[in-house]
């Protein structure tokens, strides 16, 4: 059994017809059964199926299963059929196929740009290239089409034998409104979730999409939903993909959810559920026109330079207001201002502007406070930002970013409180010199930005951040080492320490860092220790040397040669000391048995390349010039595609 799934639309049943059209003449007794969600459960005439085909050699298409039910009562068990048969199954739903057993699974990608525009133009010019003239209106569809087959068919037989000026008008009213023949096909899907799963949707295709999952599923979870659980439904059903860790959803998609909070009342924006038009939220906030119903704004347009008033009275009805997120310059406020509900719990405010947050904020239910680049001098009315306040207000508080702050000059004593922080960003905070003890073990934190601050040292209690997994003190000039306690650290996967011009000493017994796999190095002065024994940094697999000064350093490159799990050196920028050749150095980087990747680029005294290892797929030499490549066999191997 195999199972093909995707989006609405995607060309599932298309790919399903060329393939019974090409091997159906191999099969002696074939069925092909369409819209199986609609027909097959009240159409007695497949009851038969399994006496009919029972113990035959069978070619079976399904298209478009919605129910476990459909698959049990048609093609139940592998035994049904005699050997040598092929069921072909297509759905949106990817648990169904999962569920029943497929042998293997396929999942439709969308076109790709060259593909979609030969698509479109067959539809709209009967031929694979544009017509004189529709070149870039073509370039427009094919992108708002996002490899969608559905779309580029609808939009290219719309606008076939169409004037310029008809294109331009369809397209003009696409950006707000979408082909309601392609929503109805991708709305299908939608109206088969739950509840809290529609509504988890919405507020991704409105204002999540593009996140980092992990942030995303705090923020779910901080509404009251299962993050997780909906997260799951919404991949097992096409309608979002995680790719790198970051939440992807069809342009089509997101334009349907948005559609569908339109829908909720055209003609007033102020009651509607999520906001996110720039001049809707204009007239909204100016005209004090929200309601109970609004429960997310985003404000973002750098394109309008228009000041939007921020008063109490536009915000006082708005008691299920869960999303705010402001990155917009031109924002003034009243001094009296107020949020006067509760339940806001994810603050977004780039660029904040005054110089606190209101007295009487309710802080109580916030999950995440981004206040990045913000000019606070303090952080809530009579305490000052200089140094922050007691964190005791904000007990659920999983992310806080001040990234940017530039006044602020110490963190609270009292952060081992904030039982939930997951993620702390302090990083371009210039006047903060120091950082705090540490009075407990605090598991939870994960992740620690001090990039770009001027503290001197850490303590030596940062041991107790046993949970960290990223640490960023990169740029940070008056670091001149890092405690021997730092090497208790055992949860830490990746290191960034970039850009120091001073002697940094890393600490002696890296080897106690056994999950260490990303170090970054890049930029650092000509005194940086590192891989002080052959015992040291098992576990790396990615190292970053980039503008990396090599002076009196050929035993350090002999002992990286011993990091049995590099998988990545960049060492491109690297310099040598004068009649020394960065060339000689790398004599026996062959010993890198699973090296993968290898950076040489703006090498200049790199005037040959020793032999590689074997296992290498990416080397990149980009302007290290006078650099003599070996043989063509010795590169054989960066060549080949990985299996």
């Amino acid at each position: 059994m195999i199972g093909i799934y995707g989006i609405g639309g995607i060309g599932k049943t298309t790919i399903i017809t060329a393939l019974h059209n090409k091997i159906s003449n191999q099969f002696p007794s074939i069925s092909f059964l369409t819209n199986v969600r609609e027909e097959s459960i009240k159409d007695s005439g497949v009851k038969g199926i399994k006496d009919r085909l029972s113990s035959k050699r069978v070619l079976v298409f399904l298209d478009d299963i919605d129910d476990s039910r459909q698959l049990e009562h048609l093609v139940g068990k592998h035994s049904w059929f005699g050997h040598g048969s092929r069921i072909i199954i297509t759905s949106r739903k990817k648990y169904l196929l999962t569920a029943h057993g497929m042998d293997c699974m396929y999942e439709v990608d969308k076109l790709n740009k060259e593909e979609a525009l030969q698509l479109f133009c067959s539809y709209a010019f009967k031929q694979l290239f544009p017509g004189k003239g529709y070149e870039d209106l073509s370039n427009k569809v094919v992108r708002y089409a996002d490899g969608l087959p559905l779309a580029l068919n609808v939009l290219g037989s719309l606008l076939f034998r169409k004037r310029v000026k008809a294109w331009k008008i369809e397209l003009k009213k696409l950006e707000e409104v979408p082909n309601m023949e392609i929503t109805n096909v991708l709305k299908i899907s939608y109206d088969g979730l739950d509840d809290m799963h529609k509504r988890i949707f919405l507020d991704i295709a409105c204002f999540l999409k593009g996140n980092d999952v992990e942030a995303t599923t705090i923020v779910l979870d901080g509404f009251g939903f299962n993050a997780e659980s909906g997260i799951n439904a919404l991949v097992d059903r096409c309608f979002i993909s995680i790719s790198k860790e970051v939440i992807k959803m069809h342009d089509l998609l997101s334009q349907m959810g948005k559609e569908i909070v339109y829908k909720e009342c055209p003609n007033e924006p102020g009651e509607r559920s999520r906001l996110w038009r720039y001049m809707e939220v204009y007239r909204v906030l100016t005209r004090n026109k929200g309601i109970e119903k609004i429960e997310g704004i985003v404000l973002d347009d750098e394109h309008t330079p228009n000041q939007i008033n921020f008063t109490s009275e536009a915000f006082k009805r708005m008691t299920r207001l869960r999303l705010l997120a402001i990155n917009y310059k031109h924002v003034q406020l009243s001094k009296d201002f107020a949020f006067p509900f509760d339940d806001l719990t994810c603050l977004s405010w780039d660029g904040y502007s005054l110089a606190s947050l209101p007295s009487n904020f309710h802080a109580n239910g916030l999950v995440s406070l981004y206040l990045s680049n913000s000019k606070l001098t303090r952080l809530w009315e009579g305490k000052l930002l200089i140094e922050m306040p007691e964190l005791s207000t904000m007990p659920n508080l999983e992310y806080l970013s001040l990234s940017g702050c530039l006044s602020l000059e110490s963190l609270p004593g009292d952060i081992h409180k904030l039982k939930h922080l997951l993620l702390l960003h302090c990083h371009g905070c210039s006047k903060l010199a120091n950082f705090l003890e540490i009075k407990c073990n605090i598991r939870n934190l994960k992740y620690l930005r001090l990039d770009g601050t001027t503290i001197k040292e850490l303590p030596s209690s940062i041991k107790l951040l046993k949970g960290l997994h990223g640490l960023g003190l990169s740029n940070c000039k008056n670091l001149e080492s890092l405690p021997n306690s730092f090497c208790n650290l055992s949860s830490l996967t990746t290191l960034t320490l970039d850009g120091y011009s001073k002697h940094v000493k890393l600490p002696e017994d890296l080897e106690r860092m056994p999950c260490l796999q990303t170090l970054s190095l890049k930029s650092v002065g000509s005194d940086c220790l590192l891989c002080q024994s052959d015992n040291q940094l098992k576990g790396l697999e990615e190292l970053s040397l980039r503008n990396y000064n090599i002076i009196n350093k050929a035993e350090v490159f002999d002992k990286i040669f011993h990091l049995c799990s590099l998988k990545v050196l960049d060492l491109s920028g690297c310099n040598t000391e004068e009649g020394v050749f960065l060339s000689d150095i790398l004599v026996g980087i062959s010993q890198l048995s699973n090296l993968r990747a290898l950076g040489l680029r703006h090498c200049k005294k790199l005037s040959q390349i020793p032999k590689l290892p074997s296992s290498l797929r990416l080397l990149d030499v980009h302007s290290s010039i006078g650099t003599l490549l070996p043989p063509m066999h010795s590169l054989v191997n960066c060549l080949k595609s990985t299996k």
